[in-house]
């Protein structure tokens, strides 16, 4: 038995019956009905009222041989056929009678063969359109699925780009900083913040202690995820450049931690000791050498900043030069 929801079977546009599902109806409909008046009752059960009928049921009763049943359902199929929304439930009860006729006993003896399969047919065609209808909706919820999370991917692009913004308006204000106490904890806050934005941050700056609290062992000035794999992030904004003594403090932290990899930000640059230092870490660890200067050149032309991290990473690993300056 096809489905109750038969309106399928009417097309979406006009919501009317297609050609070839009007003439199976206005064959197999005849067919069920053993009398002129019966048609009639058929058709006033499913809700065609006298306005379409009247003329249909006088000519019935004054002059039954002057009017034939496909004639009487013909009419009556095309004038509901073009009664517009107003005969939407109509046309779909009619679908739904014949669809669930099953006591074909009350044909005539030689209609019935031909009554089956003219209902079989008008089965088959609702499955089909059903089936269609269905692809149709799941392509659409598809679509409109594709549409919600583009709306979601650019709400999240603008909502980062705000926040970017005002990451970078606090980095560009330490420029004008001149104590070194306080620029220096708040370059690591800026750094946590502008990672976080672009979704790596998994953790702040972080200091480890010896037992029982006693003595720093160690200082770490964040942490970010990428790509399935933990960097330690080490920021300094010193007026020299970062010799080899502080890089390597910091590989001797990537060491003590199995499967860690390093960045190391600098706002002044890298002797040519250091880089010297770093790529001889390369050989047991990944790390890599950025500058801020790098890092705002990448926040002024809109650029992705994780994308920029991956491909220093890549350029370390492949080049095994941990500083991979690039063409921004």
């Amino acid at each position: 038995m096809v489905p109750l929801d038969v309106d399928r079977a009417l097309t979406r546009e006009s919501f009317q019956y297609p050609s070839d599902l009007f003439l199976l109806l206005r064959d197999a409909i005849p067919l069920l009905c053993p009398g002129k008046r019966d048609l009639i009752t058929f058709f006033e059960g499913c809700g065609v009222g006298s306005r379409i009928l009247s003329d249909l049921a006088r000519r019935v009763r004054v002059d039954r041989e002057s009017i034939s049943k496909f004639e009487i359902a013909g009419t009556v199929l095309e004038r509901i056929n073009k009664g517009g929304d107003s005969m939407i439930r109509v046309r779909r009860e009619v679908i739904r009678r014949v669809t669930e006729f099953e006591n074909f006993s009350t044909c005539w003896p030689d209609d019935q063969d031909r009554a089956r399969s003219l209902v079989a047919q008008v089965r088959k065609r609702v499955d089909e359109k059903d089936a269609v209808t269905k692809i149709a909706k799941e392509r659409e919820r598809e679509a409109e699925e594709r549409r919600r999370l583009q709306r979601e991917s650019y709400g999240a692009k603008i909502q980062m780009k705000e926040e970017l913004d005002k990451v970078f308006a606090r980095l560009k204000k330490l420029f004008s900083e001149e104590d070194p106490h306080r620029r220096g904890p708040e370059i690591e806050a800026v750094m946590n913040d502008l990672f976080a934005a672009v979704n790596l941050g998994i953790r702040e700056s972080f200091t480890l202690s010896g037992p029982r609290g006693i003595g720093i062992v160690d200082q770490i000035d964040g942490a970010i995820e990428m790509d399935g794999h933990v960097y330690l992030v080490e920021t300094k904004w010193w007026h020299e450049k970062i010799g080899p003594t502080e890089v390597n403090d910091f590989f001797s932290s990537l060491y003590e931690r199995a499967d860690v990899r390093g960045i190391f930000i600098s706002a002044s640059g890298y002797t040519a000791a250091a880089e010297e230092s770093a790529r001889k870490a390369l050989r047991d660890k990944v790390v890599t050498l950025c500058t801020i200067q790098e890092i705002i050149l990448v926040l002024e032309s809109d650029q992705d900043l994780a994308e920029f991290l991956r491909e220093k990473v890549r350029i370390a690993q492949l080049d095994e030069n941990p500083i991979g300056r690039l063409s921004l």
